[in-house]
């Protein structure tokens, strides 16, 4: 009997965000952003595990941002990194070489 394999691929593209207004204490702000990352950005890598995100649409707290802002590019960025800017002058939150 002869085996198919079937390739599936997952395409997405949703944009997900939260919103307060300018009376919403930083407690309960950081509350929605929490819920943000860790319920519902959480759903949508279930269903894309190794998808990326656009990094001006991004979760700043993305726990693996390395993957989801630069794929398979981060280990050659982060060496780049290391030779150009060893003291990391030039810093970003999700930037390469930012988990240090």
């Amino acid at each position: 009997m002869q085996q198919i394999q079937l390739l599936v691929r997952c395409s997405l593209h949703a944009i997900t965000s939260t919103e307060w207004t300018n009376t919403t204490s930083d407690s309960a702000i950081k509350s929605k952003l929490n819920y943000l990352t860790n319920n519902v950005i959480s759903q949508w890598r279930a269903v894309c595990p190794n998808s990326g995100a656009y990094m001006s649409e991004s979760d700043i707290q993305e726990s693996d941002f390395q993957l989801a802002f630069y794929g398979s590019n981060y280990e050659r960025l982060y060496k780049l990194k290391q030779r150009y800017d060893p003291k990391s002058f030039f810093y970003a939150p999700t930037g390469v070489g930012s988990e240090e």
